[in-house]
C-alpha cells in the first residue's frame, strides 16, 4: 500500500557522535518535534547490546504523527537481511548501532501495514552515503538533513496479534517476547490508531527499570514475569482514589525500587544527624506560617490518598492491600534528616520555628508535581 512518509535517523558516522538534533529528520519538524521524538528513540537506544539479533521495534505516535522504527547494532541489520556490511564501524573499530525509522502523518495509516528489515537497510545505506564522511571539525556535522515526505509501498500485514485490551490501557503493559512477533504487535496497535489512541511501544526490554521510567507504555521482554512484578509493586494511585487529590495539580505517585526509606514518629522533635541529636534550626518567623500551612497541606492530601485508597479495598482487596500496607510502612520509616523540608512536621509545639526548604515535599521519595 501506497503511504506517505520520510525518514527519521539517529546514528553516529564515522568520525561523529550522535547528534542531538538527530542525523535525518522530516523537513516539516520543529525543534519541539524533534525533541519529542528524541526521548523515545534514545530510551530505545540504550543497553544496545541487548537489543538481539532483530534488533528493537518501537512505535510512537501524537494527534499529528505516527513513528514506527528500529534500534539495531547495524551488524545485525546487514546479517537479517543477508548483504555484506557497510557503515557498521565507527572510528574502525567500534561497534555501529542506530535508530532508524519512518515518520507517517496521523492521516495516512489507515490499515495494519509491514516495514520489512530490507526497507530500514536502504534507508540507512541511502543516508549514510549522505553523512557517513561528515568532519568532526565541521559545524555542519551537526545539523540534521532534512527530507521531504513522499509516497513509499509498504506491504500490509500478514498476521496481526491480539494481545491489547479493547479500550487504551491505564497502565503499563509488559508482553511474553514469545508472546507474538514484533510484527504482529505492531500491526494490531496500527490497528487501534483510528480509533484515536495514542499508544506507544518498544520490544526486547532488558529490565525492568528501561520500561518503567520510559514513556512506553507497552512492551515486551524475555523478563516479562519480572517486570510484571515491579509494576505491580509500585504505588498506582487508580481513578477513585486520585479524585480525592487537588484536581488543578498532577501528580506522580511511586516509589524507587531501589531506595529504602524510612520516617520516625510524627512526634519526634528532633532529627538525628549522622552522630548527633539536633534541633532543627530557627529561621526568621516571616516563613513559618506559609511553611507550615504547605508542608501540613501536602501531607494531609498523602494521608487523604492512603486513607481513600483503603477504602478501595473493599472493591478491590487483593490489588491493594499490600500496596496500602508498603505505603504507610514506607511513609513511617522516612528519616526526618532526609526530608528537610518536612521539619515542621516533627514538631510537638506548632508555634516553632522552621527552617523553610526549597525541596519539593516528598521529590526524593515519589510524591511530586509533574
Amino acid at each position: 500500500m501506497q503511504i506517505s512518509t520520510a525518514p527519521i535517523i539517529h546514528a553516529r558516522t564515522k568520525d561523529v557522535d550522535f547528534r542531538s538534533n538527530l542525523l535525518i529528520v522530516p523537513d516539516n519538524f520543529t525543534a519541539y518535534t524533534t525533541a519529542w521524538c528524541r526521548k523515545f528513540i534514545t530510551e530505545s537506544t540504550r543497553y544496545f547490546e541487548t537489543v538481539g539479533k532483530e534488533g528493537r521495534r518501537i512505535l510512537f505516535c501524537n494527534d499529528d504523527i505516527v513513528v514506527i522504527g528500529l534500534s539495531i547494532i547495524i551488524q545485525d541489520l546487514y546479517d537479517l537481511c543477508q548483504r555484506s556490511p557497510r557503515y557498521h564501524l565507527v572510528d574502525g573499530t567500534r561497534t555501529n548501532y542506530a535508530f532508524l525509522g519512518f515518520v507517517f502523518p496521523r492521516s495516512e495509516i489507515k490499515h495494519p501495514f509491514e516495514i520489512p528489515y530490507s526497507m530500514f537497510l536502504d534507508q540507512y545505506q541511502e543516508y549514510m552515503d549522505l553523512r557517513w564522511n561528515d568532519s568532526g571539525s565541521s559545524k555542519d556535522s551537526l545539523i540534521a538533513t532534512r527530507i521531504p515526505f513522499e509516497y513509499k509501498d509498504f506491504p500490509e500485514a500478514k498476521s496481526i496479534s491480539a494481545l491489547l485490551p479493547k479500550d487504551s490501557p491505564k497502565s503499563k503493559l509488559i508482553f511474553n517476547t514469545a508472546d507474538a512477533t514484533q510484527d504482529e504487535i505492531i500491526a494490531e496497535i496500527i490497528s487501534k490508531l483510528a480509533s484515536g489512541s495514542h499508544l506507544s511501544f518498544c520490544s526486547n526490554l532488558p529490565n525492568a527499570t528501561s520500561f518503567i521510567d520510559s514513556h512506553f507504555d507497552i512492551g515486551t521482554s524475555v523478563h516479562h514475569d519480572k517486570i510484571k512484578e515491579q509494576i505491580l509493586s509500585s504505588f498506582e494511585v487508580p481513578p477513585s482514589v486520585a479524585s480525592t487529590a487537588d484536581p488543578s495539580i498532577e501528580y506522580e505517585y511511586s516509589f524507587s525500587f531501589s531506595q529504602k526509606v524510612s520516617i520516625p514518629p510524627y512526634h519526634n522533635t528532633h532529627v538525628n544527624m549522622g552522630s548527633e541529636t539536633q534541633t532543627p534550626p530557627n529561621p526568621s518567623p516571616k516563613n513559618t506560617k506559609s511553611v507550615e500551612s504547605k508542608h501540613e497541606s501536602t501531607f494531609t492530601q498523602l494521608q487523604n490518598i492512603v486513607g481513600s485508597t483503603e477504602s478501595a479495598q473493599n472493591s478491590d482487596e487483593n490489588r491493594f492491600s499490600s500496596t496500602v500496607g508498603m505505603v504507610k510502612e514506607k511513609i513511617r520509616q522516612i528519616p526526618a534528616s532526609n526530608i528537610p523540608s518536612f521539619g515542621s512536621l516533627f514538631r510537638k509545639n506548632k508555634n516553632e520555628d522552621i527552617e523553610e526548604s526549597s525541596e519539593t515535599p516528598f521529590s526524593s521519595y515519589g510524591y511530586f508535581k509533574k
